[in-house]
C-alpha cells in the first residue's frame, strides 16, 4: 500500500476520500492484487488498518492460526458418515469440560435412528427420550 505520506493530500480527509473514492478503490485494488492475502492482512494490520482475510472452509480448517490454537475442531462419529470434524463449543469450562459429541461420543442422530430405543424402552427411558437424547443414554448405562 502506498505510504500515507505519498498519498495525495486530497485523500487525507473523509470528505476528500469520498470525492476521490473511485480512484482510491483502483489504487487499493491494484496493490492488493500483487499481495498474498495473508501478507496483505498483516501489513495492513501493522499499519493500523483493521483488516482480515475472507476465508473459505479450507482456510479455517488448515490455515487459521487462531482457530488452531483454540482447538476449534473436534471429531465425532456419525452413524452413516463415519468420523467427521465439526466445530467444538467455543467456551471452555475447567471443572466440567464440554464436548460436542456429548456423553454418547457421537454426532447427531439420523432421522428415526433412536426411535426404536425410545419406543421399546421402559417408561423411565421414554421419559428420558422426551427430555433429551443425552438423558436417554444415561438411563441406558444403568
Amino acid at each position: 500500500m502506498p505510504a500515507a505520506g505519498r498519498l495525495p493530500s486530497a485523500t487525507r480527509t473523509l470528505e476528500h476520500r469520498l470525492i476521490h473514492q473511485d480512484a482510491l478503490d483502483l489504487t487499493v485494488e491494484a496493490w492488493t492484487r500483487t499481495q498474498n492475502r495473508y501478507d496483505c492482512m498483516m501489513k495492513l494490520q501493522r499499519a493500523g488498518v483493521p483488516a482480515g482475510v475472507c476465508q473459505n472452509a479450507d482456510d479455517r480448517v488448515d490455515a487459521d492460526p487462531q482457530l488452531k490454537h483454540l482447538n476449534w475442531l473436534t471429531e465425532v462419529t456419525g452413524t452413516k458418515i463415519g468420523t467427521w470434524p465439526i466445530y467444538e463449543l467455543p467456551i471452555k469450562f475447567g471443572r466440567t469440560p464440554a464436548y460436542i459429541g456429548g456423553p454418547t461420543n457421537r454426532g447427531a442422530p439420523c432421522y428415526d435412528e433412536d426411535n426404536m430405543y425410545c419406543s421399546a424402552a421402559p417408561e423411565r427411558n421414554r421419559t428420558a427420550c422426551r427430555r433429551g437424547r443425552h438423558l436417554m443414554f444415561e438411563q441406558a448405562k444403568r
